[in-house]
């Protein structure tokens, strides 16, 4: 297994309510939290939690892609509410007010960063992230889309805009020093057990030396 960080949550009861307070090092980030559960009739339950330096490459490889060459951190938080046992119940809004993402091959480097801060949200089942930018050097890219949590699956997700070709240079098996611009378009729709991805790459002024 892969070590994922440490979690400490102490708890106190005034009455009918139980103040919680959390604090972890998860994925290399500083996280802590309070909230609140009402101790009667449906339990209902808020929270919110910060974090700081939440590591890009503990997170890929938590979701199976540890091979990405891909290093970076993000700040945010997050905030639930909802009914304890019920899921169909909670709802949660987040913000990642700052998001870093960098990679290289051998002399080639290349940043993207947020353009702002990317918001989400999550009701009924459905996580919708709202419209972000991601902005490094010769590259300009904007994404939004929604996933359905319960039943299929409805999947709706859109990035697109200018990307550097440099940047893809990590990621090619054979290293090359890549040159170049592109307009890329990637849209995802369907379901997660049925996907349709479209992707359409645009390419101008490459070049390319091994």
């Amino acid at each position: 297994g892969h070590a994922l960080g440490d979690v400490f949550v102490t708890g106190r009861t005034s009455g009918d309510n139980l103040r919680l307070e959390l604090e972890s090092n998860f994925l290399g980030a500083k996280i802590a939290g309070q909230g609140e559960v009402v101790l009667r009739d449906q339990f209902a339950a808020q929270g919110r939690v910060e974090f700081t330096n939440l590591g890009v490459p503990a997170a890929l490889e938590l979701g199976g892609r540890g091979d990405l060459p891909v290093e970076g951190s993000a700040d945010g938080f997050l905030t639930v509410a909802g009914e304890v046992g019920r899921a169909e119940t909670f709802s949660a809004t987040g913000s990642v007010s700052r998001i870093e993402l960098a990679w290289s091959q051998g002399a080639v480097s290349r940043t993207l960063r947020g353009s702002g801060p990317v918001n989400w949200r999550l009701a009924k089942q459905r996580l919708t992230l709202e419209p972000f930018g991601l902005e490094g050097e010769g590259s300009d890219l904007r994404g939004s889309g929604s996933v359905e949590l319960g039943g299929a699956g409805a999947l709706n997700l859109a990035l697109e805009g200018k990307l550097d070709l440099g940047a893809l240079a990590a990621f090619w098996r054979q290293k090359l020093e890549i040159a170049g611009s592109s307009t890329l378009s990637v849209r995802v729709n369907g379901t997660r057990s049925q996907r349709n991805v479209d992707v359409r790459l645009e390419i101008q002024d490459a070049s390319a030396d091994s």
